[in-house]
């Protein structure tokens, strides 16, 4: 399956000069073309053969209609209502996507997403080299920037999940 993306993947006009704002992007969705150029394989191929596998990892899916062991199992997103009931709520990304997406939309149980994070605050992680989980984790503006601020000021969104601060995505066992 290609996960080349359609011309419209990413046509945004810009909002602001470069420098002058902070806002969620798809950028990393970008990354889904690199495998496929150096390799001829999707990114979630290219995920499964070269990152889960060897690490142990069984659930990494996309494209969940092609695995449908693990779409039965998927926990659906839930809103709380205000007399406190919990319904079924909006799917966060369709599962039926035609494309792999570097920032969002992938699916694991929740061994595996443990089992990554367990790694990644190991004192020798495996996925990554140490200084870069120590990269992902430390402060990524400067106090007082005004990429810092810009982040601050767009509110809750910046700080937690955006869609109704769900788990969408996480399979249960």
């Amino acid at each position: 399956m290609s996960s080349r993306p359609s011309p419209s993947f990413h046509r945004h006009q810009m909002d602001s000069l470069s420098k002058n704002n902070w806002n969620y992007s798809g950028g990393l969705n970008w990354t889904i073309l690199l495998p496929e150029c150096l390799t001829s394989t999707g990114l979630e191929e290219y995920v499964e053969a070269n990152i889960a596998k060897p690490f142990g990892n069984e659930t990494f899916v996309w494209h969940l209609p092609l695995k449908p062991q693990d779409a039965e199992k998927l926990i659906r997103m839930s809103t709380r209502s205000n007399e406190g009931r919990l319904t079924d709520g909006p799917n966060a990304s369709s599962p039926e996507s035609a494309n792999e997406t570097g920032g969002l939309g992938m699916y694991a149980d929740t061994h595996d997403y443990f089992r990554v994070l367990t790694d990644l605050l190991n004192d020798q992680p495996v996925l990554l080299s140490k200084p870069t989980v120590d990269s992902i984790f430390a402060p990524q503006f400067a106090p007082g920037s005004s990429a810092l601020r810009d982040m601050r000021a767009s509110g809750k969104f910046a700080y937690q999940c955006s869609v109704d601060d769900s788990m969408e995505g996480v399979i249960a066992d």
